[in-house]
């Protein structure tokens, strides 16, 4: 395995907590599909036009309305330390609401406190 296809498979495990089985798969049987896949994502996610907490909250609202509550935690911790308030991932979720339902919400306010709990327990070591 390379040494790239590692860096990305540790930024995974960084960002959701673990390194998600598609992405195993990924890296196993098409690392260059990884690779392409990896470097979108990482550009996208820079700042541009919009910045990297705006598109932060956008995909935790996508997430929201589709149930992915591990990406939606992962962005939630993006959106966090890209400077985003609790009250903008409230509004977020809100929006999300408009597409999906309540259960939108419900979700991401999970999403939210999971992220809340790590930081608490983060903070106390």
């Amino acid at each position: 395995m390379s040494e790239k296809i590692k860096s990305i498979i540790r930024e995974y495990e960084k960002s959701w907590g673990y390194v998600p089985d598609w992405v195993q798969m990924l890296a196993k049987y098409s690392p260059q599909a990884l690779e392409g896949h990896y470097t979108i994502r990482s550009q996208a996610l820079t700042d541009g036009a919009l910045t990297r907490k705006v598109k932060e909250l956008m995909l935790v609202g996508i997430n929201a309305a589709r149930g992915f509550q591990t990406p939606m935690i992962a962005h939630i911790r993006g959106a966090l330390d890209a400077g985003a308030t609790e009250e903008e991932i409230h509004e977020t979720l809100l929006v999300a609401v408009a597409t999906a339902g309540i259960p939108a919400y419900i979700e991401g306010v999970k999403a939210l406190k999971t992220v809340q709990a790590e930081k608490k327990k983060s903070s106390q070591k």
